[in-house]
């Protein structure tokens, strides 16, 4: 039996993976049709609060301070930093996600939006879905973590 915290961990990896997932699809499905539906809007709604907290976590860095919601935002800044394309730099890594969150809006604001943004929006759920996988399994293969028998 996992621990609380291992299990916590598990738990909030496999959310955000399947979160991933589904934006990545929600996305496709707007490409193919160039119309959201209501459950799609949701997730895009969703995606542009995860990229609002990315950008309060770098934020916080230069000003921390200890709430539920500044957790929330580093802990988005990381599984972002984590899921960026590996051609933007750190130095850029606000610009990219800025972008990231224009293209969101204006997807679910269905207005038409560049096709190489909606691309890259798109590519990057898939590496956020990707990378939450290979977190999940290190997770579970972890022998150095404690299980209670």
């Amino acid at each position: 039996m996992f621990s609380e915290s291992r299990f916590s961990d598990l738990t909030e990896s496999l959310a955000s993976g399947f979160f991933a997932d589904k934006v990545v699809l929600a996305i496709a499905r707007f490409q193919k049709s160039r119309t959201l539906n209501p459950s799609d809007e949701l997730l895009l709604e969703e995606a542009v609060q995860f990229f609002k907290k990315v950008i309060e976590g770098h934020d916080w860095m230069d000003n921390p301070r200890l709430s539920k919601n500044s957790m929330e935002s580093a802990t988005a800044f990381s599984q972002a930093v984590r899921a960026r394309s590996p051609h933007v730099s750190s130095k850029n890594f606000v610009d990219y996600i800025q972008d990231l969150l224009n293209t969101a809006n204006q997807l679910l604001q269905q207005k038409t939006a560049d096709q190489n943004k909606i691309a890259i929006l798109r590519e990057f759920f898939s590496n956020y879905g990707r990378s939450e996988l290979v977190r999940t399994e290190n997770l579970l293969q972890d022998d150095r973590l404690e299980i209670f028998q």
